[in-house]
């Protein structure tokens, strides 16, 4: 039985590899299927609809599903929710999507104000320049933190910087759920919740 993988990010966010790479990966694996699901965008998802095209012409059988990830808020615990075949020509989903991407903006420039402020030589300059062709996220601040040496890697950068609590770690605003599943459903989406055993939701609170 083929496999399938609903969960995949691209360079387009905080992924390794651009879209066409990860069509390229899928077949080599023999993937039935992957979600391309990038954190706030859909930006991706032309370049591995055309590369998934390609492939199948030269008789592969593969199908990449339209995806997104969108980060949101329940009870002061961020949960992210994916959703599946939606609309990425959807000028309003699109529309909502950017204003998730300028929160993430505003939180990334008051990420390097923290860092500025505590010695470490970070600047939102800085972080456009090296990453500026992704949905920059807080794994991005972690590899930079690591490629100048302030830390070994990733862990540890959240560990003393980037985890909540820590002190370059800033909230962003974000929408509750419910608007989340509302728009992925408007864009003829199937909305699902992502990694959910780590909000440990059935915990006591």
């Amino acid at each position: 039985m083929r496999q399938i993988d609903l969960h995949v990010h691209s360079t387009c966010s905080d992924g390794t590899d651009s879209p066409a790479v990860l069509v390229d990966k899928a077949v080599d694996k023999g993937l039935a299927a992957f979600a391309l699901t990038d954190h706030d965008t859909t930006r991706g998802v032309k370049e591995a609809l055309l590369a998934c095209k390609k492939a199948n012409n030269n008789g592969h059988k593969l199908e990449v599903i339209p995806g997104v990830e969108i980060s949101t808020n329940y009870d002061n615990t961020e949960i992210h929710v994916v959703g599946l075949f939606v609309n990425y020509n959807d000028n309003e989903f699109n529309s909502f999507l950017n204003k998730q991407l300028s929160s993430r903006d505003e939180r990334n420039k008051r990420v390097c104000e923290r860092f500025q402020n505590i010695g470490i030589n970070i600047t939102y300059e800085d972080m456009l320049k090296t990453y500026g062709d992704a949905v920059i996220t807080r794994a991005h601040f972690a590899d930079r933190l690591v490629a100048i040496g302030a830390v070994g890697d990733r862990n540890e950068a959240f560990d003393r910087y980037l985890g909540q609590g820590k002190p370059c770690f800033v909230p962003r605003v974000k929408v509750d759920p419910a608007e989340a599943i509302e728009r992925i459903h408007q864009a003829g989406g199937i909305a699902i919740l992502a990694h959910p055993v780590l909000y440990h939701l059935a915990k006591p609170r």
